[in-house]
């Protein structure tokens, strides 16, 4: 029989669901989790311009994904400029 995964608690947060949260952070929206790791303070979280790097990340990843998408178009067929 399996055991339970155990969650551990400091302060009231889940560290089980921010690992997980970090994992599937990390693959898919690269740039958003390193700003977020980067200006994220244990105190009070993130603040002010804090939240404009996390955004600035977003956009990054967003823009890498679309073009990405952009410029591999021609090896779709019908989809070629």
């Amino acid at each position: 029989m399996r055991q339970p995964i155990q969650t551990f608690t400091v302060g009231g947060i889940h560290y089980v669901f921010w690992l997980r949260f970090c994992d599937r952070g990390i693959i898919f929206l690269p740039f958003t989790t390193l700003m977020y790791v980067l200006v994220y303070n244990p105190v009070v979280g993130v603040v002010g311009w804090g939240w404009f790097w996390v955004i600035l990340g977003f956009l990054l990843d967003i823009s890498s994904y679309s073009s990405s998408a952009y410029s591999n178009r021609n090896r779709m067929p019908g989809y070629s400029s």
